[in-house]
């Protein structure tokens, strides 16, 4: 028997060269805040790191599929989430 993997898509605002690092959840809405740069992939390497810390789920079951070059993007999120990490909750 294959136990399925969950497949969870997420519409999430990211914002670069913030002061902040994390993750904020309002109104259903999800804010991403990365001091990194858009620079060279950096912003959406680090969006991808805190999506992983937040939710535990494993850096290479994260994906970007829409708006690789946009604030607004579209990830894909391969695992168990797990609830979200107090640290990276802004």
């Amino acid at each position: 028997m294959h136990e399925r993997t969950e497949t969870h898509t997420f519409e999430i605002i990211v914002h670069t060269g913030s002061s902040k690092r994390g993750i904020s959840i309002k109104n259903g809405m999800i804010d991403l805040y990365t001091p990194k740069r858009p620079v060279n992939g950096e912003a959406n390497l680090d969006a991808i790191k805190i999506i992983s810390n937040y939710w535990g789920a494993p850096k290479s079951g994260i994906s970007i599929i829409k708006g690789a070059a946009s604030k607004n993007k579209v990830f894909v999120v391969k695992g168990r989430l797990k609830a979200g990490n107090s640290k990276l909750r802004l």
